[in-house]
């Protein structure tokens, strides 16, 4: 008897959702096949994980294998080849729900169905990304996935920096020894780690007051100096008056449109502790391979790398991320989004990954690394005029699906950088996809 089967994509910390089903119009002879549904999958999700784990609008590949009822996964796999889906894409609609299709040829989708036996799934993200090589269809055991970064030439500059948003989030799942009483659940786990670069700026910003000035007694007039210029008032100790509102808080002053107008020197030069900073590249050594080959499952007891190979790296790698007009802002002037929430300055740094130009937004994806790594900020400042050139060399294993920050603090004249690991992305609030 053969009764169809349906797989669910489950994201990571997030509750499975009811799929659709279709009821058979077959009369109870164990000659028909019964239908409970056909293969859908829902990526609805409503948790603050969402914009990084969500598949609406992408698509990711599975194999599947079919092996004996009587036994299991381990016990089957090393006799066993993908014999119910061999690297199928599945599509996933805005609306969460994804479909695919076995045979193209044939109208509308086509679906499997399950047999009466037991089934191991395998999925991967993105499907037929560039540099993903999958074990061969007539490999045994556990389906493995090779990544090469797409380097671009002998400069090794890859090849996402110029066409993609930041490379995409390598991520792989599994779900074992199914045998159609349940759905299929995918829980995607990240393969790859993240850097993000950060810049804080803990200076103040000079805004110009309104100044009390000197006034003859008598007639009320303002006092000038030999050039016509008004006078201001000074206390006791020569510091100069500033005008005070109705609750006492000094009033700063405003142009024409009502911006606050900030103060310049005796030169005529603005003082501005806020950083424009332009053509911030990021020089990484120390990355030991191109390329990694892992096991599709996750929760099996072989290692979670097999093997990692490919041309060993030794010249650096330069990410030129041309960050033009990106601006830092000072501790005292920060900026909220649209629910109010401060998002940089007052002392929350801005991230200077996710506001390249020319598309190049997004966190820098890396293979996982044992070894020490050095990263190298330099970037030159718009105003003023100067260039920062720092470097910091990491003590810690950069390890898969975890976040990694470079923090740059500006602190009156002097600069700071640290390196520090921000946690797993799945415990973090990410407004921007990780892709």
């Amino acid at each position: 008897m053969k009764k169809s089967f349906i797989l669910s994509i489950l994201a990571i910390a997030t509750l499975l959702l009811p799929s659709c089903k279709k009821e058979s119009s077959f009369d109870n002879n164990e000659d028909y096949p019964v239908f409970k549904g056909y293969m859908l999958f829902n990526t609805g999700v409503s948790t603050r994980t969402q914009l990084a784990t969500s598949m609406m609008g992408k698509s990711f590949g599975v194999i599947g294998y079919e092996y004996n009822k009587t036994t299991d996964w381990g016990t089957a796999k090393p006799l066993q080849t993908p014999s119910t889906f061999y690297n199928q894409e599945i599509v996933c609609g805005d609306t969460g729900v994804c479909t695919y299709d076995v045979d193209d040829a044939e109208a509308g989708d086509q679906y499997k169905q399950w047999e009466d036996n037991h089934y191991a799934f395998f999925a991967y993200y993105p499907y037929d990304g560039d540099g993903i090589e999958l074990s061969s269809e007539t490999a045994v055991d556990t389906p493995t996935l090779t990544f090469t970064y797409p380097w671009l030439g002998e400069n090794k500059i890859p090849a996402y920096m110029s066409s993609y948003n930041g490379i995409y989030d390598l991520m792989t799942a599994e779900d074992l020894n199914l045998d159609g009483s349940r759905n299929v659940n995918f829980s995607f786990k990240h393969r790859l780690f993240a850097v993000e670069v950060l810049a804080n700026n803990y200076n103040e910003t000079v805004y110009e007051y309104v100044y009390v000035y000197k006034t003859d007694p008598e007639t009320g007039e303002f006092i000038l100096d030999d050039q016509g210029n008004k006078i201001i008032a000074t206390d006791e100790n020569g510091n100069k008056i500033i005008a005070t509102d109705a609750q006492g808080n000094k009033i700063i002053a405003t142009d024409d449109e009502g911006n606050k107008i900030i103060a310049k020197d005796a030169d005529g030069n603005l003082l501005d502790a806020t950083t424009s900073v332009s053509n911030l590249s990021l020089t990484i050594e120390g990355l030991e391979y191109q390329s990694m080959t892992i096991p599709l499952s996750m929760r099996e007891e072989e290692p979670k790398f097999i093997k990692r190979e490919g041309p060993e790296i030794t010249d650096e790698i330069t990410f030129d991320i041309q960050n033009k007009g990106v601006k830092v802002p000072a501790l005292n002037d920060p900026q909220y989004d649209e629910t109010g929430k401060i998002i940089a300055g007052g002392g929350v740094a801005t991230s200077i990954s996710k506001n390249g130009t020319n598309n190049r937004n997004g966190y820098l994806m890396f293979i996982p690394q044992e070894e020490p790594i050095t990263f190298s900020l330099l970037w030159t400042e718009i105003e003023p005029t100067q260039s920062i050139d720092r470097k910091i060399t990491s003590t810690v294993q950069f390890e898969a699906g975890k976040l990694y920050q470079i923090v740059v603090n500006f602190i009156g004249s002097g600069i700071t950088i640290a390196l520090i690991e921000a946690g797993a992305w799945d415990d973090k609030t990410v407004y921007h996809k990780f892709e």
